[in-house]
């Protein structure tokens, strides 16, 4: 497994469109495949060439409803990748897998290359998967996880609910939570907490093959700074956390178990160097994405299909 196929266009002739029009089968089959596929050199030099050409690919562009990461939409489905501080690493995860409504496919557009860092280093969830010792993988499997997100009124830490729903009303985003496997409710202090129960394992409904499609260890306490960690515990209940993750039975995931996992991610993952008008496509069900710390400017767009 190669993590990253990358694709240059070199003596390729016509736009990036044309290219996807005439092999669209053979780059679903190496998305499929590879996990994610790089395409380095073709004509996408503004967002709205990005999100013409991904259509073709990825025809059934969406919307980001119910997502936790801060990011603003810079036109027709295109957004900003997450707004983190620069300084700060963003860890691997697949894109909203603590939700049954996950995109299927995540595609990813270098506006501006950045100058030191930032690049987006990718692991394959098979790969990881096969790493992890067996007692671990039974838990996940059987067990399940929930993921437990509190959203606050105006004010707090992470997004409102508001913002995470693209709603103004209750009604309007009760209207949204009332599905299979989520459960809701309204705190005192005006909090929106989602609890959503998923299979922390998938099956590829084209290759068969399993993979691990999980951020137990990004959305739990412990991946916090410690000194941080105790400073949040000190002005807030551990229950308004803006993140935790827990078993789908309740149960404390063990410490030392997130840890292996992150280890084992860290280990397996790939790095490459952006460069301005790359276009990655990312088979969200394989890929596992993160950000490593940068300075300067940096520009990197996203579409979810």
């Amino acid at each position: 497994m190669t993590y990253l196929h990358l694709i240059e266009r070199n003596e390729i002739e016509g736009t990036f469109e044309d290219y996807l029009l005439a092999n669209k089968g053979a780059v679903l089959t190496e998305i499929a495949k590879s996990g994610a596929v790089l395409f380095r050199g073709f004509d996408v030099d503004t967002k709205e060439a990005f999100e013409k050409s991904v259509q073709v690919i990825s025809p059934n562009l969406r919307d980001y409803i119910g997502g936790d990461s801060p990011r603003e939409k810079v036109g027709g489905k295109v957004y900003t990748s997450t707004a983190y501080p620069a300084e700060e690493t963003i860890s691997m995860h697949n894109e909203m897998s603590y939700t049954h409504s996950y995109p299927r496919f995540i595609n990813f557009y270098c506006e501006i290359e950045p100058a030191v860092g930032g690049e987006t280093p990718i692991v394959d969830g098979r790969v990881i998967l096969e790493k992890l010792p067996s007692e671990i993988v039974e838990r996940f499997k059987h067990k399940k996880l929930k993921y437990i997100m509190n959203l606050h009124d105006g004010y707090g830490l992470g997004k409102s609910w508001k913002e995470a729903y693209s709603v103004e009303t209750k009604e309007e985003v009760e209207t949204i939570l009332d599905r299979p496997n989520i459960s809701y409710k309204w705190k005192e202090n005006g909090m929106l907490q989602v609890e959503e129960t998923v299979d922390p394992i998938l099956i590829h409904p084209e290759t068969g093959d399993e993979a691990f499609f999980s951020q137990a260890d990004q959305w739990h306490p412990t991946n916090l700074d410690p000194d941080i960690l105790e400073l949040m515990k000190e002005i807030m209940l551990v229950d308004d956390f803006f993140h935790n993750c827990r078993y789908g039975d309740d149960s404390e995931i063990a410490e030392a178990d997130l840890d292996t996992i992150r280890d084992i991610v860290n280990k397996e993952r790939v790095f490459f160097k952006w460069k301005k008008g790359d276009v990655l496509m990312m088979d969200n069900l394989i890929s596992l994405h993160g950000r490593a710390p940068f300075s300067g400017e940096r520009s990197i767009l996203v579409t979810m299909s």
